[in-house]
């Protein structure tokens, strides 16, 4: 398990040696940290008297993934600032620090628990290129901005360093409104011609790196580098969003001014032609200092004009770069990413080009622009000069796009050549009609355009594009939601396969085709484009749940944003990370420090997290979790482990008909199957439990057509029974872990109002967990398992090592678990693993008793005795001993309850020993003279004992009869009044016969006040009875 770092730990900071050195007093800077929270938060946005609203202080790793989020409140804030204090100490070494802008009603970032005001303003300030901001440029460039629109306007503000770009702070002396604050986004217009740029941060879920703390990837420290204590007047901040508001428009209409009515289509062999025809157009004007804006102009007007893809564009910088031979050649990449990005936010049409460099007032002057100054002196020349250069060189970029594609009108899409019966054809996309283009190669090998006509005159509009892999037949289907709207009709399909759509296109009177194959080419070919124009996020859709070790990226990965299965999947949780929150799964965690049997919360808690890792795991355990009671939570647990967890079903009895249910639950994912409430195994699962236990990867199934199926086993399969597990089989026995129940399996019945409350999918949000855990750790589950091996080892366990290393991986999820507590603070689990590590003999030993626990069995052995010495078809030896043969057990078992859970000669054999030493033996012996394998029973022993045991039964019959009038009385004191009646050499061996004969032959007669039947037959307290009848 984990250790707390000690005192001196906790005072310095030292970051990786393989980065920068860097020490800092962590207690002194979370002090620092604290005051800071407390100025933001009370006073300067005014929310001391929200006592129950959480503000958010989130961590990420060096690679700013693995967020986990942690929530205190208002009034923890005023009243225990030290909670957290603390919490930054222990997180300030390793993590990213982040706090959230806004406060929230519920433990939850979210916008919909927001409030809807704010007091301050950050702009969050990076630099081109992901380069950090140095201090000469916070003086320089930085402060020459802020001259312009913020001093000039008496506008005040801070500037925090946050390690690699700024963030400028505002303070205003009123509350913005909803609407207020959503008008924000307009401050990037201060920055839109620098070379800096402003991240969009105002949504009311943002978070903001906390000052004082580590970026751990510069390693630098955020701090203050400039700090006012003055406020900005609401109005005065507002006056500069309406006229940034007025730029913006300002600039759109300018766009438009100069905008062309055509699009372009080039196809890839042209690429190196269109880059060396541009290179000619702008070589003259590629000068020192106006170099970066004029590349930017350049491929700004390639990509708005034209239908080309970012991986095209890429290969034009990429040429241009090296005719200009341009030193600076990243810089000049991330030009792709910055236009790509523009046309993500508003649209490929509405990318600047012309107004990139200057833009015109309503009256058609020009507005000062520093771009356009910069070009206009690199080039020596006059602004309407400069300003008339521009726009040619557009005109000529375009020019040299027509010259070397194919024009369209605007309400072009994009275009795919196929290849139809030897014909070369180009499918074309527009808005409102699909058409087909014909060519034929000339002798010259050029293509001539022979003739067009219409595919489809409708509208086609794709929604959502579903790739849907099927595990068992290993293959994959693509699903279109599309709507097709033309002046005849409106159709809409949802997730319908390109069969389906063509097959409704080819009985129509929209498309005149031939069949149906060649409408569902032409159609794959229309999907094609429209899913690339409109960047249509195509979504994976598996019907298993894997974690799986990425060998090449050293590191886990989990499929749980594709995971749906329609048959077994209660919701879908694939946007789990938007509905799960750390609350969630703190509340998880705590739920398993509740439950209440030690030993089952060691065996179901390590293997709820080492089912995760089953891909890897030698052999997967059988958890039985039983009890006689009815009641008692088994059935809330299986629920919490599954339906919670995964919004995965447990399955009952009665909805596995058959094997191959079951069969296919289990090749759902890496997590726990639960099959609730068995009251008995038949003769369909029982085989089935019999292959799981032989811990088989995968079973093959037949197939109507007389093909096979293989089917792979992922999960855990844990049952929960009001019987023991008889397992036949020795060898069996190593994977299966019984655990049995005597009380309620939760603390309290509050624990299960806990359990409806949780959010379903908690669990995937712990796989992510888990990837980061590992990835932290440099190590595989299978590393941790061998550690656990070791420790278990030296334990010097009666145990073998097959079972030992089931607990093994038991151990290791445990471990894991510990951590997990540690970082959410759940400090019940954490007293609850360290007494595990404490007791772990002890209490994987009571475990092991469970599995060979026949005490209650043996109550019944002189019955099962008499039943064997009375059936006539059962041999005896000529030494008089019964043969009880498999053959006869089983006839046993269909005929008489008294055998019904004896499974096996073998269990037989251990029941009639654990009372009568060594009178029963499995042997081979000759009867008749053939060989016959068997159970042999010497009844010497039995028949002495019944001689004196008619005696004793008389004794007690006459004492119960004595005593019928007592309200209660002892065992103990029932059978110190016996012994003085009778004489014995035993009378230990007397006591306990007695008892065994008040729980069978008398059990009718007596009446047990407060105690249970487990406690009395382990002895564990004194019963007490009364006579009820006798």
């Amino acid at each position: 398990m984990m250790t707390a770092p000690t005192p001196q730990e906790q005072k310095t900071l030292s970051n990786n040696k393989d980065k920068k050195h860097l020490e800092i007093n962590k207690e002194q800077t979370a002090e620092q940290i604290v005051k800071y929270l407390q100025q933001y938060y009370l006073e300067e946005q005014g929310w001391a008297d929200r006592d129950d609203w959480y503000f958010c202080l989130t961590r990420l790793n060096k690679e700013n993934k693995g967020k986990i989020d942690f929530y205190f409140t208002i009034k923890e804030l005023k009243e225990e600032p030290q909670k957290i204090k603390i919490w930054i100490i222990e997180n300030i070494e390793e993590y990213n620090l982040y706090h959230s802008i806004f406060i929230y009603q519920q433990a939850k970032r979210k916008a919909e628990f927001a409030i809807k005001e704010s007091r301050v303003v950050f702009i969050d300030i990076d630099k081109q290129g992901h380069q950090p901001i140095s201090i000469k440029e916070i003086n320089k460039d930085i402060r020459e901005i802020m001259q312009k629109w913020f001093t000039n306007r008496e506008i005040h503000y801070s500037v925090i360093q946050s390690g690699r770009g700024i963030h400028i702070k505002i303070v205003l002396s009123q509350l913005l409104s909803e609407e207020e604050y959503k008008r924000l986004s307009l401050l990037t217009e201060i920055f839109r011609d620098s070379n800096f740029k402003v991240d969009n941060i105002y949504d009311f879920a943002r978070i903001i790196r906390l000052p004082y703390s580590i970026n751990q990837e510069s390693k630098k420290q955020a701090r203050i580098v400039y700090k006012t204590e003055e406020t900005t007047k609401k109005e005065k901040f507002i006056e500069l969003v309406n006229e940034l508001e007025k730029l913006r428009e300002a600039r759109k209409n300018t766009e438009k001014e100069f905008d062309d009515d055509t699009v372009i289509d080039i196809d890839d062999d042209k690429l190196t032609e269109v880059a060396r025809d541009v290179y000619l157009v702008i070589k003259d004007f590629y000068k020192q200092s106006t170099r970066h804006n004029l590349m930017f102009f350049t491929l700004s007007t390639i990509y708005k004009y034209s239908r080309i893809t970012e991986e095209q564009l890429r290969f034009i910088t990429e040429e241009l770069i090296s005719l200009l031979n341009d030193d600076e050649e990243k810089q000049r990449i991330s030009i792709v990413k910055s236009i790509v990005k523009q046309e993500e936010f508003s649209g490929r049409e509405k990318i600047a080009t012309v107004s990139f460099f200057f833009t015109q007032d309503e009256q058609g002057n020009i507005i000062e622009d520093r771009r356009l100054s910069q070009f206009a002196n690199a080039n020596k020349l006059e602004l309407e000069e400069a300003k008339e250069i521009i726009i040619k060189l557009k005109k000529d970029i375009i020019e040299v796009l027509k010259q070397k594609g194919y024009v369209y009108n605007k309400k072009f899409l994009g275009r795919v050549r196929i290849s139809n019966k030897g014909r070369i054809v180009d499918v074309e996309v527009f808005r409102d009609s699909v058409t087909l283009a014909f060519y034929k190669r000339t002798d010259e090998n050029e293509l001539k355009l022979i003739g067009r006509e219409n595919f489809i005159k409708a509208r086609i509009i794709l929604k959502e594009v579903t790739i849907k892999r099927n595990e068992l037949k290993k293959t994959s289907e693509w699903l279109y939601t599309v709507k097709i709207i033309s002046d005849f009709t409106t159709e809409e399909f949802k997730q319908a396969s390109l069969k389906k759509i063509a097959e409704y296109l080819y009985g129509s009177p929209l498309v005149r085709m031939k069949s149906k194959q060649q409408i569902e080419t032409i159609l794959q070919a229309v999907f094609e484009i429209l899913i690339r124009y409109y960047k249509i996020k195509i979504t994976k859709l598996s019907e298993t749940f894997e974690m799986n070790w990425d060998e090449e990226k050293k590191r886990y990965t989990h499929n749980a944003i594709e995971f749906w299965n329609e048959t077994y999947s209660l919701s879908d949780t694939r946007n789990y990370h938007q509905m799960v929150s750390d609350d969630d799964i703190r509340k998880f965690l705590e739920i398993l420090s509740e439950i209440q049997d030690i030993n089952l919360f060691y065996t179901v808690s390590g293997t709820f997290i080492s089912s995760y890792f089953n891909n890897e795991l030698r052999m997967k355990p059988l958890l039985w979790v039983w009890s006689k009671e009815a009641g008692i939570g088994k059935s809330t647990l299986a629920e919490l482990l599954t339906e919670k967890a995964f919004a995965i079903k447990k399955l009952s009895v009665q909805e596995v008909k058959s094997d191959f249910r079951i069969v296919k639950a289990l090749s759902l994912g890496h997590f726990m199957i639960a099959l609730d409430d068995v009251s008995k195994i038949d003769k369909n699962l029982r085989d089935f439990v019999k292959a799981y236990l032989t811990g088989v990867k995968s079973v093959t199934r037949g197939r109507a057509d007389l093909s096979s199926l293989n089917i792979d086993l992922r999960a855990t399969l844990m049952i929960t029974s009001n019987n023991k597990l008889m397992v036949e089989d020795e060898a069996f026995k190593d994977r299966v872990i019984q655990i049995k129940l005597e009380d309620y399996v939760f603390e309290t019945e509050e624990t299960v109002d806990k359990i409806y409350e949780l959010t379903e999918g908690v669990g995937y949000r712990i796989a992510d967990l888990l990837v980061e855990y590992f990835r932290a750790k440099n190590q595989t589950f299978t590393d941790l398992v061998k550690e656990s091996y070791k420790i278990l080892k030296e334990l010097n366990l009666n145990v073998h090592s097959r079972r030992l290393q089931l607990y093994a991986q038991v151990w290791a999820g445990l471990v894991i678990l510990y951590d997990f507590a540690e970082a959410f603070g759940v400090e019940k689990l954490k007293e609850k693993l360290k007494y595990i590590a404490e007791h772990s003999t002890e209490i994987i030993e009571q475990i092991e008793a469970i599995q060979n626990d026949v005490s209650e069995s043996v109550l019944y052995v002189d019955d099962i005795i008499e039943k064997l010495e009375s059936a006539t078809f059962i041999k005896r030896t000529d030494k008089g001993e019964l043969l009880v043969t498999s053959t006869v057990l089983r006839m046993l078992r269909e005929t008489n309850k008294l055998f019904e859970e004896i499974r096996s000669l073998k269990e037989l054999e251990t029941l009639i020993n654990y009372k009568y030493k060594n009178i029963a033996k499995l042997k081979t012996v000759r009867i008749n003279n053939k060989p016959v394998w068997g159970l042999l029973i010497d009844l010497t022993e039995v028949r002495t004992n019944k001689t004196d045991e008619e005696e004793l039964v008389e004794e007690v019959y006459q004492l119960l009869k004595e005593v019928k009038n007592y309200d209660s009385i002892s065992f103990d004191k029932f059978i110190s009044l016996l012994l003085t009646r009778i004489s014995v050499n035993d009378e230990e061996k007397v006591a306990e016969k007695v008892k065994e004969l008040l729980l069978t032959k008398f059990r009718k007669n007596i009446e047990l006040l407060g105690t249970e039947m487990s406690s009395l037959l382990n002895n564990s307290e004194v019963p007490v009875f009364k006579v009820k009848r006798i």
